[in-house]
């Protein structure tokens, strides 16, 4: 898998190295980390050379949690919904599942 602007991805003796990229906001979960967590996921997922998984955060933060900023100027309520059902949802369902 290719390295996502929000999420650095890489493989060393066969464990799959997930880094949250966005230490100027402590790496706050936007829609590009958990699209790039997810699909990050699924690729080591899917991998039989990876045995484990680590994610972790770049700079002095793990993760600040949510990205205020970003979710604040949902304008409806039905995109507040699409964003969790569409990048929320999936990512967490992909995190429960994954067996490594």
């Amino acid at each position: 898998m290719a390295t996502s602007q929000d999420v650095d991805y890489s493989v060393r003796d066969h464990t799959a190295w997930l880094a949250m990229n966005r230490p100027g906001v402590l790496n706050a979960l936007s829609k590009g980390m958990f699209r790039g967590l997810e699909l990050a996921l699924a690729s080591a997922s899917s991998d039989p050379a990876v045995h484990s998984i680590v994610i972790r955060g770049e700079g002095r933060a793990f993760s600040a949690g949510l990205d205020v900023k970003e979710v604040s100027g949902f304008a409806t309520q039905k995109e507040a919904r699409d964003f969790v059902y569409r990048l929320v949802k999936p990512f967490w369902e992909r995190f429960f599942e994954c067996e490594k």
